[in-house]
């Protein structure tokens, strides 16, 4: 089966940070099977815990918001920050799982091949990291709110291993340049307030 590699995106996204944040909790999550670009909907779970972080994001200036346009996404950015004044655009869509999509997340052997009819892992980077280094420079610390694949993508682009576990769900992560660390990149949990 044809597979990615992803070692070949490290190096390619402008050095500036960023805050992820993967939306809550789904159904799908919640079964364990693969969404994709299926529209997956968010647990009672996945809407507290998205509200949760309002505090954290409401002051947020909205020109920096950058959501996925799908369902799951948009009501967890919506919970979160409370408005709905933010970017949407497609190449923060979930990975494109082809004919895996409905299927148990466990027959999953290697994440890194390419789906039949799916979206190959360079793809999914390629399209985040050409949507974010055309962000104007002007925004100091973007907030993307989307998916696993988006963080996974974000994680083969700065250095990290993008082969662990997913990334939690409704858990901010600031990713920040960093020269003292092998990488150049620092990965942390984000628990500041960006003030308008």
């Amino acid at each position: 089966m044809p597979s990615s590699n992803p070692s070949s995106i490290f190096g390619s996204l402008t050095r500036r940070p960023f805050v992820f944040l993967r939306h809550g909790q789904t159904d799908t999550n919640e079964a364990g099977t693969i969404a994709g670009r299926l529209e997956a909907q968010l647990t009672e779970l996945g809407r507290q815990s998205a509200r949760s972080l309002r505090d954290q994001l409401t002051q947020w200036p909205k020109d920096a918001i950058f959501v996925s346009p799908q369902d799951r996404a948009q009501e967890s950015a919506r919970l979160a920050l409370g408005h709905d004044d933010f970017v949407s655009h497609y190449a923060l869509r979930e990975r494109n799982w082809g004919d895996w999509e409905g299927q148990p997340a466990s027959t999953i052997r290697n994440r890194f091949d390419i789906p039949p009819n799916g979206e190959s892992f360079e793809a999914v980077c390629e399209r985040f990291i050409a949507f974010f280094n055309a962000l104007p420079k002007a925004i100091e610390l973007p907030l993307f709110i989307c998916h696993s694949g988006i963080h996974r993508a974000a994680l083969a682009a700065t250095g990290h291993d993008p082969a662990g576990p997913s990334v939690p769900n409704s858990r901010p992560i600031l990713f920040a340049p960093d020269s003292s660390l092998p990488n150049g990149w620092s990965r942390t949990e984000w628990i500041g307030q960006k003030k308008a």
